[in-house]
């Protein structure tokens, strides 16, 4: 592990812990993780990716992976 490296998430962590710390940004129903910009269609920030759970806690994760320019 790096010095200075912030925690983990991992599934259970609590909803809270991510935004509390500013790990995440609540967003439809979920926590964005880590954003992309995509210039595309409706250009604007997405999740790429996003922690999804109960709302007490994170079940999993999910992660879009670009193509074709994106």
């Amino acid at each position: 592990m790096q010095t200075g490296a912030r925690p983990g998430i991992v599934a259970t962590s609590s909803p809270d812990y991510l935004v509390e710390r500013g790990r995440a940004t609540e967003v439809d129903g979920g926590w964005s993780v880590a954003e992309y910009y995509s210039p595309f269609g409706d250009p604007g920030y997405y999740p790429s990716v996003a922690a999804i759970g109960s709302g007490t806690r994170i079940d999993g994760f999910e992660f879009w992976i670009g193509a074709g320019g994106e």
